[in-house]
């Protein structure tokens, strides 16, 4: 929002800003979930404008999206700056339980999320998606060229880093003393805003992101748009050719559970959106571990019992025609 806000000599409203973003760096180290509030008045030859450009974009049937998200973008400009506000928003019964599970079974989470940074990384430790023991890289680019200089850059520290535990666990002196350490993956965390993000998704070094974040447990990705969410899933699932689940709450998660192969709408306070828009929906994130755990277990058995009658019924009716 401070981007688009108008550029203005006034002493009192550059201290009002600087105040503001003073409040919100507090925000969002203590966790909070914070609004920043600015008005624009609309000339109405602007408006018109302004307005046929995006129906256009409504109507489009390529990319529209991109368009009305490019329509958006044109109108917010010069805002004036109102304030801002920070609430608390407490984590659901059950949610660290649950990530913490999903990921001793080998399930890459990404978080996906519009808050903040510091509030998406205090509250990526308090559900247990970072925990202390992991290296977090956290990748800031103010272009694209940095952002491709720093993924190469921590690529080739971990290659390094892989190289001597390949080279420590072959030496001899391992096969006696035994390297559990250095044999262990090391276990990452991946931090990406907004900014960093959209120059990943130009399509130019969205692979050297995901050799990054293959490297990695846990992923998350702040100040995210709802096409920017679609847009990851989209990446992750036909670039590594992985299932992929999306699970949300708002109308802003809905073109990210659309595009996944799996998606969950958690019914709440945020409206029936993404519950409308979902294969499944639950009344509480924590029902996720039992749906993949248990009954996905069971329905993965049950697939494998039904291929093996497929292979016996065709085998005997190949036999009998013989």
């Amino acid at each position: 929002m401070f981007s688009q806000l108008a550029p203005s000599r006034n002493e009192e409203t550059k201290e009002m800003i600087i105040k503001t973003q003073q409040h919100l760096n507090s925000y969002a180290r203590k966790g909070l979930r914070i609004l920043v509030m600015a008005k624009k008045v609309i000339h109405p030859d602007e408006y018109n404008i302004w307005v046929e450009r995006h129906k256009e974009a409504e109507l489009s049937l390529d990319e529209r999206d991109q368009m009305q998200l490019e329509s958006a973008c044109l109108i917010e400009t010069n805002m004036e700056l109102l304030g801002a506000t920070g609430i608390e928003d407490r984590l659901q019964e059950g949610v660290p339980e649950c990530i913490s599970a999903l990921r001793h079974a080998g399930i890459v989470v990404w978080v996906l999320t519009g808050d903040k940074q510091e509030t998406a990384v205090n509250i990526a430790y308090s559900c247990r998606l970072f925990t202390n023991e992991m290296e977090v890289i956290t990748l800031n680019a103010r272009s694209k060229e940095a952002a491709e200089v720093t993924i190469k850059f921590h690529l080739d520290d971990i290659e390094k880093e892989l190289a001597v535990v390949s080279s420590a666990t072959s030496s001899p002196a391992s096969m006696v003393v035994g390297t559990p350490d250095l044999i262990e993956r090391k276990k990452r965390g991946l931090v990406i805003d907004g900014r960093t993000l959209a120059f990943i998704l130009e399509k130019n070094i969205d692979r050297s992101f995901l050799d990054l974040a293959q490297h990695c447990s846990a992923v998350l990705c702040c100040r995210a748009t709802p096409l920017q969410k679609a847009s990851i899933v989209k990446l992750v699932k036909d670039q590594l050719r992985v299932l992929t689940l999306a699970i949300g709450d708002g109308a802003n998660d809905v073109s990210m559970i659309q595009t996944a192969d799996v998606g969950i709408g958690i019914s709440g306070q945020e409206g029936m959106q993404a519950v409308m828009a979902s294969d499944f929906a639950m009344a509480r994130f924590k029902y996720l571990e039992r749906l993949l755990l248990l009954h996905g277990h069971w329905c993965y058995d049950r697939l494998a019992r039904t291929i093996l009658y497929f292979f016996y019924k065709n085998a005997g009716q190949e036999h009998l025609l013989q």
